[in-house]
């Protein structure tokens, strides 16, 4: 008897465990890709966090197993960050990723009207509101900044670089635009120390960056579109 009490635990439980791990095997590498190992790791701990304590105070009591929760604040994380960084897009590719995050809502929200007796809609809720959360906090919020030296009282500096090749690496073909990234959030413990040249949008592809120069012709677009 108590072994097929046990067995029938397994197999009640084991789709949600299996969509869990799916769900963190495409969500975990995007985050981890956008905001580094660090900030990932925190906001997958303090998502998991905000899940317990939201499925304890208003679940009713109710036993609940699982990482959903935090999974959702992993999603959670990623919205903000398409959110904050979409203007810095080209307007196909912000079209593109906003037809995405329509399509994964409507995913989220079927998976719940589908499965509502069965999930803690306590812990989603929870880790929503504290991925999102931690995600303000820690970034990344990247900026649009101009490379110090660039421009026509820049011409000496740059002049020197060329036949030394200094200034080669990757980043360096985006900054000939005059222009790179710096991650500003609002706990600078967090931040990047060094400017980049391109920012990723794995939401794109795998293999999705824009640059710092692309990012910047498309917000004067949109500026002149607007005047």
């Amino acid at each position: 008897m108590v072994i097929d009490y046990a067995v029938s635990i397994f197999f009640c439980m084991r789709a949600p465990l299996q969509t869990n791990y799916m769900a963190l095997a495409k969500l975990g590498p995007q985050l981890e890709r956008v905001a580094g190992q660090k900030r990932f790791t925190a906001i997958y701990v303090g998502s998991a966090a905000a899940a317990t304590i939201f499925s304890l105070a208003l679940n009713g009591g109710k036993p609940s197993l699982g990482s959903s929760g935090a999974l959702f604040g992993l999603a959670a994380a990623l919205w903000r960050y398409q959110a904050v960084h979409s203007a810095l897009l080209p307007a196909e590719a912000a079209e593109s990723l906003q037809v995405a995050g329509k399509r994964a809502m409507q995913v989220a929200g079927a998976y719940h009207l589908l499965l509502w007796s069965r999930l803690d809609i306590c812990a989603h809720v929870g880790g929503v509101l504290g991925g999102g959360a931690l995600a303000a906090l820690l970034g990344p919020a990247f900026k649009l900044e101009k490379v110090p030296g660039t421009g026509l009282a820049g011409w000496p500096r740059a002049l020197l670089k060329l036949p030394f090749g200094i200034g080669a690496g990757g980043d360096s073909g985006s900054a000939a635009g005059g222009m790179l990234f710096r991650d500003c959030p609002w706990w600078r413990v967090f931040a990047d120390p060094e400017p980049r040249g391109s920012i990723p949008f794995p939401q794109l592809g795998p293999a999705h960056n824009v640059t710092a120069a692309a990012a910047a012709a498309a917000v004067e677009c949109r500026r002149v579109t607007r005047h």
